[in-house]
């Protein structure tokens, strides 16, 4: 089955949306998409200064010739660059409310997730047309959105139709496409932190979210050169491989099918604002890097035994809610980042007895998870050369992220978030401290550079 043939089947259950359409061409295609999915109701395209070039001129015209009734466009400036908060919601909410129109969103991730949360807000629905295959957003259930400082999933429909024209895919700015690997990519490593997840019966997997996009993910991101070289197969597969995954975010309403403790990794940078050469760090290289920092901790999996593992010791030195609270107050040093830390974590706390036997439960299921691992695994090193293939960052340093501050996500990273990760299982055993301190000891794998 093609990646195409697979977005056509799994939209047959997909609860939101109704239309998936890439290929050569098919902006022309705009205006009776939207007529068969909004009937008679008004369309309001947003974008920025660069998408509306790409792509949103064309949208409207296309609209307007199809007897579309089109308000005027709602253009955000290209600099500077468009945050994706909840702040840059309200605009487009009230152009809605007062052009009573649906929105379509021309651009990728940021657009995306401001349009169908403000269709949200106004009881309307979306649709989006992307100018890169840059992330898994487009047909995703949810926004993600800063607030506050904080970085959440905002509530809202996926659009009910995305269109992506491979010729404006590929005439994007290269780096773009190349997050969008890279966040394919990570499906990777976030597939390990869900079979742990699910083997200490913490959250188990659905199978129809985990069949979407497992299963077929290593040939998604198997020509990472030939997406480098602009070729529109493999940019179709990329695309079509992150709607696919964005499909199984339907299914499951949540995020867990397309991320993990990578995407906490990114998360933790983006609340701090981070920036490089005066530019947002793009989602996907973060969480590039992430996959990379993950799948080096992960593959300590293949090495540890937990039968070695002492419980009676273990749960004797376990600390209390108090201790550990006291601890996050004085590790972050971001406001918001701590906060967000004393808001999750409370969710993750085990009691000793719990504890006992959550070890005992990893004791008696090693040999199948440890297998599951083993298969479904691929090593950081691979991972890096992958993305490197790619056009993505492999260098903490090429994104202004200094070895100091990465190995301070490791320890922040799971704390900003109640999802279940392989970082948790490591800290719940004791061995968190003693392999963090191996990666970044002078043979370890940051020790050795990238």
């Amino acid at each position: 089955m093609t990646s195409g043939e697979k977005v056509q089947s799994a939209l047959k259950n997909a609860s939101e949306t109704k239309c998936v359409l890439a290929g050569s061409g098919v902006l022309n295609q705009v205006g009776s998409v939207f007529k068969e999915h909004f009937a008679d109701q008004r369309a309001l395209v947003v974008a920025d200064e660069n998408t509306f070039t790409a792509a949103g001129r064309a949208v409207v015209d296309q609209l307007k010739s199809d007897g579309v009734n089109v308000a005027e466009p709602l253009i955000f400036p290209a600099k500077p660059t468009l945050y994706c908060d909840t702040a840059n919601v309200k605009p487009i909410a009230e152009r809605i409310n007062a052009d009573d129109a649906s929105p379509i969103a021309v651009g990728s991730g940021t657009i995306n997730d401001l349009s169908k949360r403000a269709a949200h807000e106004t009881g309307k629905r979306s649709m989006v047309v992307g100018t890169a295959a840059s992330m898994d957003g487009y047909t995703a259930y949810g926004a993600a959105l800063s607030e506050d400082g904080q970085k959440a999933t905002f509530e809202c429909a996926a659009p009910v139709a995305a269109i992506a024209d491979l010729d404006v895919l590929a005439a994007a700015p290269p780096d773009m496409n190349a997050s969008g690997y890279a966040d394919l990519l990570a499906k990777v490593p976030a597939g390990v932190d869900w079979i742990i997840a699910d083997a200490l019966e913490v959250e188990p997997i659905a199978r129809g979210a985990w069949e979407l996009v497992q299963p077929d993910l290593r040939e998604w991101v198997a020509g990472p050169k030939r997406l480098r070289d602009l070729d529109r197969d493999a940019i179709e597969d990329l695309f079509n491989g992150l709607a696919i995954t964005g499909l199984a975010i339907q299914e499951c309403r949540n995020t867990r099918a397309a991320s993990g403790i990578e995407h906490l990794f990114s998360h933790h940078w983006e609340m701090q604002h981070l920036e490089y050469d005066d530019k947002w760090l793009s989602h996907g290289f973060k969480v590039g890097i992430g996959s990379i920092a993950s799948a080096a901790l992960q593959e300590y999996l293949l090495k540890l035994d937990p039968n070695d593992i002492d419980i009676d010791a273990r749960c004797q030195q376990w600390q209390d809610w108090d201790e550990i609270e006291k601890q996050i107050r004085a590790f972050h040093f971001h406001d918001a980042i701590r906060e967000k830390a004393l808001k999750e974590m409370p969710t993750k706390f085990l009691s000793k007895d719990q504890l006992r036997q959550r070890l005992e439960l990893l004791k008696d299921r090693w040999p199948v998870i440890r297998d599951q691992v083993e298969k479904h695994m691929m090593p950081a090193a691979e991972l890096r050369d992958l993305l490197d293939e790619a056009g993505a960052p492999t260098d903490p340093a090429d994104m202004g992220i200094s070895l100091e501050l990465l190995r301070h996500t490791y320890h922040a990273a799971r704390q900003i978030r109640y999802r279940y990760t392989t970082f948790d299982i490591f800290v719940e055993a004791g061995w968190f401290d003693q392999c963090v301190d191996e990666l970044f000891s002078q043979n370890g794998f940051w020790g050795k550079g990238v």
